[in-house]
């Protein structure tokens, strides 16, 4: 049992006391557990209201306090009770201020398992002991997250260790950097966050009661109020109302109205959240400070009833009442305040009921609320405000946070006093850029949920924005259009800028099909993803498509709806800005839009648009006989053309660019198997401009077609479709001499390109072949030698020597590379290293590149004992250019007849052409050029040497 205290007891903290009086005294810690801390915090929280002047059984309820500590009777409430409650609960919250910017904690053994073990004589038995935790006040709180401890240095932290270690002998111990680690393991665990999100009901009273005994001390406690709520809401995050306790809520509540008729009434008097008791709350402190501060400034008091009614807004979201705290932001906070759509609460008292275990009901009334007072915030800093409340809510992905931002006044009031801020609460999450949408997960496709997609823009239209975001209009033509916002001046205008941002328009979505979805490496991911609604489900393309399809009628009800009143019928300003929309969505590849419904509503004025759909539907011709007949625009006939080609080449190129793209060039068969595309973009617009009724202004603007499109035609194709009696010089000097002409210069703009191509292979094939002879210059490098396991280094290496060629042709002799020779001996090998240098440039064989260089043992005077096992050669050799050919031969000192053996040698090698790095033929990989082989002169190798 001593052994297992003394375990306990190991890294607790130790708290030395000095007296003026030079006593002493070292106190020892002891770790809070779970209920230490509820019972505590209910008892003192008596001490400091008095037993019936708060919800004491919903706070019992709500931190599992035990009922000897709920039937507490303390004395009379104090200020200094207050005080230390505060205190208290500012060190479990980790709110303490400190100068030197610590953290504060509290000692506690959450988190800690700690077991013992001993055996008695030769194993007959052990003890055990484990610190666990119970369901009270603060359940589990996860470790690592460290108070006070963190804030330690490395030395402090285990010096207070070793003073807690009862075998450590004091403060003896010597700091060791591996200690560290397991130091700060046990500091973390010993002094973690008290009260985190892994204890909702005992941190939201406790930040509860921590607000209603902050408001009794000293005038700049208000801070302190806000701070702790807001610190609250921050670790609780979205707090939806079916998830809070009861009790917890309760006491939430309380409190909030409580600091609600504080901040109305900007005193802090009497207060009591019992209907039968009036115990007066404040220090004498307290209330003298504030009957009588004459310096005080004007602002102190609105700014503490804002810092209170901001704290019963963290408090309510904490509770889960959204709505609640909306309203109270909206009414309360705002410098003109304005009821919210379907707010009824500004002129009743709000009055909240709980009862509590034996039956007694405790009453908590609040004051109504003050409308003649203006509150802190700007307009611009309560609608940030809203508009991330809402965000939040609606992002946090739960169904039942998304039906509160649909149904509450306050989103609606948000979208209509400021249209753009709030249409962000709904599109948080949408991709804004092309990055984005690459980079998209399936599951987070802004039409994932249907359901939310329909109610969204049944809100979007219901609303009627009360300000203009009419942006400054242009000189009213149809490229200044296409340039503009579109105004969100209607319900009309909401839902298309949504649509917009969910279907990708607006944001940059990649037409290439590499996002989300549409993403072939995406899709596989999807597929095995087991989701509602998924994109690959039928029905829910079919959603899809009547979202496109709405988007489009959208669109299309704009631009009739803005039709001028007089008989042009010409579009107004912000009708050309719907057409213009209209227009880029149906020449938008990825539009999902069913065009034969979408013909069908389209009216007969409509010409432009009904040929892009009749373009969607795959028949070009008759959309450039409307372009280009009814509207007689060969400029809009050209444009479709163009992006018709656009999309044909970016179509045709998308696969060996993505192959280009992973292997680094294209493969002669892929380049082969390209698809083409049956019918040139252009070649039907020149069918459609020779079927005019007058023959030679037909020709004539074929011809123009031609002339102006003749780097993307077909021209053969285009000659083919010309009429038969048309001269050649008509065609000669706008079409057939400028073909040429561009065929010649793109000739020689690719030659150029191939030279310059060339040239950058050549250099970085030299860079290799330089990289290859460095690493193969090394003995430990060479794989062909690591394959051997000849030892990590040999026994004995030779000072390196010269090579002279035993031959004296003087053929050779002009082309043969300078030898260096260095001997490496192992235990049963022998490694001849030959450095060979190409010195080719110095003699009348000037630029020769020099392959397959070999340097070979022919002959050895001890064949049994000495014989050549491995050849290892240069592959290519540049001018001017050293590498190293090895020669691996097996030794057996044992067997040598004598002492000393004699070597015969030989280095092969190939000169290739001049200037040549490459030294191989394309097509086979063969040798090009003369094959030597030059005698060396014979190497000496003793038996020695192997020793």
């Amino acid at each position: 049992q001593q052994q297992q205290q003394q375990q306990q007891q190991l890294s607790l903290p130790w708290i030395v006391g000095i007296s003026y009086g030079a006593e002493a005294k070292v106190l020892q810690c002891r770790p809070d557990a779970a209920q230490d801390l509820a019972d505590r915090f209910m008892r003192l929280s008596i001490d400091a209201f008095g037993q019936g002047a708060f919800p004491r059984h919903d706070v019992a309820r709500a931190v599992g306090a035990t009922f000897t500590a709920t039937s507490y009777v303390g004395p009379e409430a104090s200020p200094a009770a207050k005080l230390l409650l505060q205190q208290y609960l500012q060190a479990v919250l980790g709110l303490c201020d400190w100068e030197s910017g610590a953290s504060s904690g509290w000692c506690t053994s959450l988190g800690v398992t700690t077991t013992t073990s001993s055996n008695n004589g030769g194993g007959g038995g052990g003890s055990s002991s484990s610190i666990s935790l119970g369901d009270g006040m603060l359940g589990a709180s996860p470790t690592g997250t460290s108070g006070f401890g963190g804030r330690m240095s490395q030395q402090q932290q285990h010096t207070t260790l070793e003073a807690a270690d009862g075998q450590g002998g004091g403060f003896q111990g010597k700091w060791t950097s591996e200690q560290h680690e397991k130091d700060s393991k046990q500091l973390e665990r010993l002094f973690a966050s008290v009260l985190t999100a892994e204890q909702p009901s005992a941190l939201l009273t406790s930040t509860a009661l921590l607000c209603l005994v902050a408001t009794m001390s000293q005038l700049s406690a208000s801070a302190l109020v806000r701070r702790a709520a807001k610190a609250c809401a921050a670790k609780l995050g979205v707090v939806l109302l079916e998830n809070v306790d009861q009790a917890a809520m309760a006491v939430g509540q309380q409190v909030t109205e409580e600091l609600l008729k504080q901040a109305s009434s900007n005193n802090n008097g009497s207060f009591s959240l019992s209907g039968n008791n009036t115990t007066s709350m404040m220090s004498p402190s307290s209330q003298q400070q504030s009957a009588s501060s004459p310096g005080m400034s004007r602002n102190r008091p609105a700014q503490m009833s804002t810092d209170y009614i901001e704290a019963a807004i963290w408090l309510l979201r904490s509770c889960g009442q959204h709505e609640r705290a909306m309203e109270v932001a909206a009414e309360r906070l705002q410098q003109n305040p304005a009821p919210l759509p379907g707010s009824n609460n500004s002129n009743t008292i709000l009055t909240t009921v709980s009862s509590d275990s034996s039956g007694e009901g405790i009453v908590a009334t609040a004051a109504p609320s003050s409308r003649s007072s203006a509150g802190q915030w700007s307009r611009i800093k309560y609608e940030s405000y809203t508009a991330t409340h809402l965000s939040e809510l609606w992002c946090c992905g739960q169904d039942e946070a998304r039906e509160l931002v649909l149904k509450s006044s306050a989103a609606f009031a948000l979208l209509e006093s400021n249209p753009r801020l709030g249409l962000s609460v709904f599109t948080a999450l949408h991709p804004q850029n092309e990055s984005q949408w690459r980079t998209l997960h399936p599951r987070d496709d802004p039409f994932r949920s249907t359901q939310d997609v329909v109610r969204v823009l049944q809100l979007l239209k219901s609303v009627r924005p009360k300000i203009s975001t009419r942006s400054t209009r242009g000189n009213g033509d149809e490229e200044d259009a296409q340039n503009q916002t579109l105004p969100l001046e209607s319900g009309r205008a909401l839902a298309v800028t949504f649509l917009e941002s969910a279907t990708g328009l607006s944001t940059g979505r990649p037409v290439d099909g590499a996002s989300g979805p549409d993403s072939e490496q995406q899709r596989g991911v999807f597929e095995s993803i087991s989701l509602p609604n998924s994109p690959q489900d039928e029905a829910h393309e079919e959603d899809l498509a009547n979202f496109h399809d709405e988007l489009a009628l959208l669109l299309l009800e704009g631009i009739i709806s803005e039709r001028s009143d007089d008989d042009s019928g010409k579009d107004t300003e912000l009708g050309m800005v719907y057409r213009s929309k209209l227009r880029s969505y149906l020449r938008w590849p990825l539009a999902k839009l069913r065009p034969e419904r979408f013909l069908e509503s389209l009216p007969s004025s409509f010409l432009p648009e009904k040929a892009l759909v009749l373009g969607r539907l795959g028949k070009h011709e008759d959309a450039l006989r409307i372009l280009y007949r009814d509207l007689k625009s060969l400029d809009l006939a050209l444009e479709y053309c163009d992006d018709r080609y656009d999309r044909q080449q970016s179509k045709i190129y998308k696969q060996p660019r993505q192959k280009y793209s992973s292997t680094g060039m294209f493969d002669d068969k892929e380049l082969m198997e390209m698809p083409s595309d049956p019918d040139n973009a252009y070649l039907p617009l020149v069918r459609v401009a020779l079927e005019s009724d007058n023959t030679s202004k037909g020709c004539a603007a074929a011809i123009q077609v031609l002339s102006l499109r003749r780097s993307a035609i077909d021209r053969a194709a285009a000659l083919r479709l010309l009429p038969a009696d048309i001269p050649v010089s008509a065609v000669a000097r706008p079409f057939l001499i400028p073909a040429l002409v561009d065929s010649e210069s793109q000739v020689r703009r690719l030659t150029v390109v191939s030279a310059l191509l060339r040239a950058r292979y050549l250099r970085l094939k030299e860079q290799l072949t330089s990289a290859q002879l460095k690493a193969q210059a090394n003995l430990q490098v060479v794989p062909q030698l690591q394959s051997l396991n000849l030892g990590d280094s040999p026994l004995h290496s030779t000072q390196p020597f010269r090579a002279r060629s035993s031959s004296g042709s003087s053929n050779s002799s002009s082309i043969l590379p300078e030898v260096w020779i260095v001997k490496h001996f192992f235990a049963r090998h022998l490694v001849i290293q030959a450095r060979v240098t190409n010195q080719a440039a110095l003699s009348e064989k000037a630029g020769r590149t020099l392959t397959d260089i070999c340097f070979v043992v022919a002959e050895s005077s001890e064949d049994e004992a000495i014989q050549p096992l491995l050849q290892v050669p240069i592959a290519v050799l540049p001018t001017g250019m050293t590498g190293c050919t090895w020669c691996v031969l097996s030794a057996a000192p044992g067997r040598m007849e004598s002492s000393t053996a004699q070597l015969t040698c030989e280095l092969r090698y190939t000169v290739s052409g001049q200037g040549d790095i490459m030294a191989l033929n394309p097509q086979g990989g063969a040798l090009i050029g003369r094959t030597f082989v030059e005698e060396l002169q014979d190497l000496e190798v003793h038996a020695s040497h192997f020793q």
